[in-house]
């Protein structure tokens, strides 16, 4: 967890002379988690931080500093892109929380049916860093680095042509055939 974080929730918490057990009630986590979180020694996820904020009956900017929002946000569209990849690669993907008075966890429901597995959340974070490190290299051959105008002119060119004319012209034919 970012240094500050925990300590910035507990002196919140003070001002508003509320004790752990209120804070942890009105955000929904057990008052053991949050004591973790004000000690700075688990890490914090951002629908957690939300909680802890709406129970201080503040903002999550007013909680964090906008960087920090900014690095958290980019991790939790990290996360969702590759759930979203592993449901469209097995069918179905969804995070699972455990909570328990000593601390919350997380697993990864993956699969249908038979074909149903766990990722423990630890795992999830060695493929999410994998992904990371293998698509950069792969989009660094790819990327396109012409100016915008020069591709969609380009793009417009292929659009136009007399072949993709007559591949659209067939393919409305079929589209007409079978409806």
């Amino acid at each position: 967890m970012s240094s500050g974080l925990g300590k910035e929730i507990k002196s919140i918490r003070k001002q508003k002379k509320l004790t752990q057990k209120e804070v942890a009630k009105a955000a929904g986590i057990s008052e053991i988690t949050l004591r973790k979180y004000e000690a700075e020694s688990v890490p914090l996820k951002m629908d957690t931080l939300q909680k802890i904020a709406d129970a201080f009956k503040i903002t999550l900017a007013q909680l964090l500093d906008h960087e920090m929002v900014t690095a958290m946000k980019k991790h939790a569209n990290a996360f969702d892109g590759l759930l979203a990849i592993l449901a469209d690669m097995y069918g179905y993907a969804d995070v699972k929380l455990v909570e328990s008075e000593f601390g919350d966890a997380c697993y990864y429901l993956i699969g249908e049916g038979d074909e149903r597995f766990i990722i423990h959340e630890m795992d999830f974070d060695v493929i999410l860093d994998m992904v990371n490190k293998s698509v950069q290299p792969v989009i660094e051959r790819m990327k396109d680095t012409r100016p915008e105008a020069e591709i969609i002119n380009e793009i417009s060119i292929d659009l136009n042509s007399s072949e993709n004319r007559k591949a659209i012209a067939e393919l409305k034919k079929k589209w007409k055939h079978n409806n």
